[in-house]
């Protein structure tokens, strides 16, 4: 059974709006592996990813970030020898009943198709 999410934490936008607006395909990401730091913390944090398009992310945090904070991520795919660094910028955020965060971003430029490549 699927825990229903908490309301949207303020100056966020639904998870119902945001697919209706989605322009993109999203991947499941169960093999991606990911590394985060946030604007002016040099703390490096290894995250879940749920899906991936060429324009976003959907992550999974330990905390919420408030809609806005840009990330840098550090996409890869070890078992294929692929990395890629991007920027993020956090769109919404929605609780867990677990406690985690799920944390929709968009990239701050789209990957390119062989980025999308390496990681799926």
């Amino acid at each position: 059974m699927t825990p229903e999410p908490h309301p949207p934490l303020p100056g966020s936008r639904s998870l119902c709006a945001a697919s209706e607006r989605r322009r993109q395909a999203r991947h499941p990401a169960g093999e991606v592996h990911t590394d985060l730091t946030a604007e002016g913390d040099p703390t490096v944090h290894h995250v879940s990813v749920r899906n991936v398009s060429p324009g976003g992310i959907r992550l999974v945090l330990s905390s919420g970030i408030e809609p806005g904070t840009l990330l840098h991520l550090t996409l890869s795919r070890p078992d294929r020898k692929f990395s890629c660094a991007v920027t993020v910028r956090v769109v919404y955020v929605l609780a867990e009943n677990g406690g985690d965060f799920i944390t929709g971003c968009d990239f701050t430029r789209p990957l390119t198709a062989e980025e999308l490549r390496g990681l799926l």
